[in-house]
Formats: C-alpha cells, structure tokens, sequence
C-alpha cells in the first residue's frame, strides 16, 4: 500500500535524523528519494477519482462524515 511504503521510508530518513552528528545528503540518496517519492505519486495518481469502496460493516473511520443524499 501506498501508506505503507511512505511510512516505511519516513522510518528510513527518520533513523537518519536522530544520529547526533550532522550527515551529508549526497546525489545517490537525492536519487533514491527521489525514485521513492516519483514512484508513491504514481500510486497516489491511480486511485485520483475512483470510487471509494463502503467499509464492510457500515461504520466510517473516524474523522469521515457520510454524505447522503437528502430525500426530496
């Protein structure tokens, strides 16, 4: 999933961030995130307009407001 492999890189550059001397951002992790982020927004692309399939038992994830339509 999508999700997935963004965490699994924040994770990743995460690491990197909490060592407590400064590092370098040399042209082969530009290029690797680079791939990584090009590639995410090429998954993100294919769901842009489809549907969203109902959770399986009626209930929305929290945060999510139904839309219904109102009866005439």
């Amino acid at each position: 999933m999508l999700s997935d492999r963004l965490e699994a890189m924040a994770s990743h550059f995460r690491a990197w961030a909490e060592q407590a001397q400064p590092l370098e951002l040399n042209q082969r992790v530009s290029a690797l995130i680079a791939a990584q982020l090009a590639d995410a927004a090429g998954q993100a692309r294919a769901l842009e307009g489809r549907p969203v399939p109902p959770p399986a038992r009626g209930e929305l994830p929290a945060g999510v407001i139904p839309f219904r339509r109102r009866a005439a």
